[in-house]
């Protein structure tokens, strides 16, 4: 269980220093792993916290747009062992509109206090 407890907490930090980056104006820290075509990330949007979920896979946490408007995208990646870096996403994820990101974000604290109590 400490193991989720961690990976849950890196995932927390991660989402709110995007957000607090944002209110504030500030530009988002880029993360060590670039953007590749094989993600369909346009220009326009946020570069994407990764995080690994093991030595093949990422789940990748961005902002995309799709017809005009922009969505969470929160989706598994794997790693392209022939082209290193290649991140190339899979059907396993989910899109939200970016108005649920507040719900996504208390939803974490949520689980995050009751990893903390429990």
């Amino acid at each position: 269980m400490s193991a989720l407890k961690a990976e849950a907490k890196k995932l927390l930090n991660k989402i709110e220093a995007r957000t607090s980056n944002k209110q504030s104006g500030q530009q988002p820290k880029p993360t060590n792993k670039p953007i590749t075509k094989g993600e369909n990330m346009s220009d326009k949007t946020q570069t994407p916290v990764y995080i690994e979920k093991n030595r093949n896979t990422d789940v990748m946490i961005g902002i995309s747009e799709y017809k005009g408007k922009n969505y969470l995208n929160i989706r598994e990646c794997w790693l392209d062992a022939r082209n290193p870096g290649q991140r190339n996403p899979t059907k396993k994820g989910v899109s939200l509109s970016i108005d649920k990101l507040d719900e996504v974000i208390k939803g974490l604290q949520a689980l995050q206090e009751n990893l903390a109590t429990g």
